[in-house]
């Protein structure tokens, strides 16, 4: 289904009027990598958010969700600039990549603490690896279960090395998947491309793993992300 941005973006002045300050498209829509199943993701600032404020919403969402826009992320105008020192992440990902529908950009002249974007990286980082660990314990060593552990674990792992690309250059620009897996293995010693695209691969059902190759996939994935948290822990 072919998705009209700019209707979206017209029905939510319609129904939030004047506390509406900017929409703007961020995610793959806006990088450019997007496939036939990418959400659509919008960012929203107001002036106000509270239930009342933001309940015409409720109207919309489901006709929205139904051409793939997920439900927004949404911000009150105030609380953009004193919310960067917890949602450093987020804010550099949208800032890198991104296209206003409405009102001003509220990025322009963004700058990131680099510093505070590798800290939560390093912490998101440790955050995945515990939990990949937990799971592939769950599993209890019966291979059948990886795929889902993979498909499950890796899409956000995979959003973690693009992120991770960003901090490294210390530069916001327009980075794709593909271009993300390239160029970490190339800066990257302890990195290997060949194995998160074989993950990525696998998580997005493109291709099946052999069982007899499962075993060691899940070793690789898992030395992987111990070696992510080192790299970030000493600042790559």
């Amino acid at each position: 289904m072919k998705i009209n941005l700019e209707e979206i973006a017209k029905q939510a002045q319609d129904a939030l009027g004047e506390n509406l300050v900017s929409i703007v498209l961020y995610g793959s829509q806006a990088r450019g990598d997007a496939s036939d199943k990418s959400d659509v993701n919008l960012f929203f600032i107001v002036q106000e958010h509270a239930p009342e404020n933001l309940q015409p919403l409720l109207k919309l969402l489901p006709e929205w969700m139904k051409q793939g826009v997920t439900a927004p992320v949404i911000f009150r105008e105030d609380q953009v600039p004193r919310s960067l020192d917890t949602f450093a992440i987020e804010f550099a990902d949208i800032a890198a990549a991104r296209r206003v529908l409405y009102g001003d950009d509220p990025f322009t002249g963004f700058t990131p603490d680099w510093e505070t974007v590798r800290k939560e990286l390093e912490r998101e980082a440790r955050q995945k690896r515990i939990a990949l660990t937990r799971r592939w314990l769950a599993a209890g060593g019966h291979a059948k279960y990886y795929p889902q552990i993979f498909a499950d674990m890796v899409p956000g792992h995979l959003t973690l090395l693009r992120c991770t690309l960003l901090y490294q250059k210390h530069i916001l620009e327009p980075t794709t998947l593909e271009a993300a897996l390239s160029e970490l293995g190339r800066r990257e010693s302890w990195f290997k491309s060949d194995v998160w695209r074989k993950l990525l691969d696998s998580a997005k059902g493109k291709s099946k793993i052999p069982a007899a190759e499962l075993d060691g996939l899940m070793k690789e994935y898992l030395d992987q992300a111990i070696a992510l948290v080192e790299a970030l822990d000493r600042g790559m």
